[in-house]
């Protein structure tokens, strides 16, 4: 069993420049951090819509945190 994920980032359009900037320079941190963070979890803790909801979340508030200290920009939510 495996697990494929796709994280879209819905941020301001005038914050969209500086933030995929930031996703480009940060590639490799983020992926990482994602499968290190993915690597700990259970099938049944991303099992189901309250799941994924929680697994959204998680990742939110990682990426928001990270990005609201080196841009000054929030990401709005992570779909």
């Amino acid at each position: 069993v495996f697990l494929r994920i796709k994280v879209s980032l819905l941020v301001r359009t005038q914050d969209e420049a500086t933030v995929t900037e930031q996703i480009v320079q940060r590639h490799a941190v983020i992926k990482s951090w994602l499968l290190g963070h993915l690597a700990e979890k259970k099938f049944e803790d991303v099992r189901g819509e309250a799941g994924q909801k929680n697994l959204r979340q998680e990742i939110f508030e990682k990426l928001n945190t990270d990005f609201v200290r080196e841009t000054g920009r929030p990401v709005r939510d992570v779909l």
